[in-house]
């Protein structure tokens, strides 16, 4: 069980047979009423993507049990061809074995947190097309933050999880900054009041890496999510990884080198005909320049102009459970999917990645909790969901309101 919901957050489902993301009900009360804000963005695949008219795409049981259908994003200058969807809630749990066995993904977590905290707080999700850059929902919490604001939010505070974590952190520092012109004046930390990450990938996954050769079967379903398909979305390059995860030869390969990609014929261009070659090269080139430019924003060091500020960050990650890390190249130039070496993580994301860049830890008040739970459960973990509680309950409240000097 705890493996099958391990897949489902970050990798690939293997036991889905159908979803309910029917969303529950936060709060009735309007904004207008509610000093504070608490605004969750999910991870990879942790939203509902649906088609033009309503049409559930990520996932049916048809589309779990047979081949056909594929998430491949549309996109003409590469020669990719797709249905448009979008994305409409975020997905609360996952129905296995026609309606007999349920797995939960993130339904107990917001309802939880809506039970839990003050009638006068808002928890509002922000489902998001996860194929997609990572800069694209950056744009999205941006547009998010100042709509709360405009309605009267007095304090806004994010939670986010896995690959949603990188998208909360990349906002505080640069805010809807394009990274290619990112000024690092943490806009983002100016413009909410406090923040919770959980398992964030700041240096990637080395599954992403494989995934994006092998393609990922969704119970029976191989076209799904194949390789093609992964492929294409940006967001899957933003999650490659970094050192001292990897993949290795005589040494690590840095597989955010386009050139590595289009030589050895990896991803999008495994197998295309020669024309087809030419607009993937192209599509990879940049969507592989732009990940680095993306991934350097978020590690890069502080600038002198940086001082301390008065922003709390609850950091939540697990290091002590067995990781894949490291993938190695055989001498013949394939890659040795089955031997992989290990380090301590979370199960899907490495200790060394989840790692709070310097930056982070020098601008923000920064509290860090450990915790034993596998990736998926990190926010649901029965240390860190009473913390994340007594961090919302101390940073949610306006200054001076009855209920911030109750605390």
């Amino acid at each position: 069980m705890r493996i099958a919901l391990s897949l489902l957050l970050f990798t690939i489902p293997l036991m889905v047979l159908s979803c309910a993301p029917k969303p529950k009900p936060f709060a009735t009360a309007s904004v207008e009423q509610l000093p504070t804000v608490v605004i969750f963005v999910p991870g990879y695949k942790g939203s509902v993507l649906v088609e033009e008219h309503g049409h559930i795409a990520w996932v049916t049981v048809w589309d779990a049990l047979f081949n056909g259908r594929t998430l491949r994003l549309p996109n003409p200058d590469a020669g990719l061809r797709g249905t448009p969807l979008r994305a409409s809630s975020v997905l609360h749990n996952v129905t296995a074995l026609f309606g007999a066995y349920s797995v939960d993904i993130y339904g107990s977590l917001l309802s939880q947190l809506t039970e839990a905290i003050s009638p006068n707080v808002e928890v509002s999700s922000l489902p998001y097309d996860w194929r997609q850059s990572n800069i694209v929902t950056v744009g999205l919490l941006a547009e998010r933050v100042a709509q709360k604001r405009r309605a009267g939010a007095k304090r806004i505070v994010l939670v986010g999880h896995s690959m949603g974590g990188l998208v909360v952190s990349y906002y505080l520092r640069y805010g809807a900054q394009l990274p290619s012109a990112a000024i690092d004046n943490w806009e983002g930390a100016r413009a909410v009041d406090a923040a919770v990450i959980a398992g964030v990938p700041f240096q990637g996954s080395v599954k992403v890496f494989r995934d994006m050769q092998t393609g990922a079967k969704t119970l029976y379903n191989r076209t799904l999510l194949d390789a093609e398909a992964l492929s294409s979305f940006p967001s899957t390059y933003e999650l490659l990884p970094a050192r001292p995860d990897g993949v290795v030869s005589n040494d690590y390969l840095d597989v955010l080198d386009p050139e590595l990609w289009i030589q050895r014929s990896l991803g999008l261009l495994r197998n295309c005909a020669a024309a087809e070659c030419a607009q993937r090269a192209s599509f990879t080139r940049r969507v592989l320049t732009e990940t680095r430019s993306f991934r350097e924003r978020l590690s890069a060091p502080p600038s002198q102009e940086t001082r301390p500020m008065d922003f709390p960050l609850l950091s939540i990650t697990c290091i002590d459970r067995t990781t894949e890390s490291i993938f190695r190249e055989r001498d013949d130039g394939s890659f040795d999917w089955k031997n992989p070496e290990f380090a301590n993580g979370d199960e899907i994301v490495s200790a060394a990645s989840s790692t709070l860049p310097t930056a982070y830890q020098r601008a923000l008040s920064v509290q860090e909790l450990r915790v034993k739970s596998p990736h998926e459960r990190l926010l649901v973990d029965e240390v860190a969901f009473p913390e994340m509680l007594r961090f919302l309950s101390k940073n949610a409240h306006p200054v001076g309101s009855p209920l911030a000097a109750t605390e």
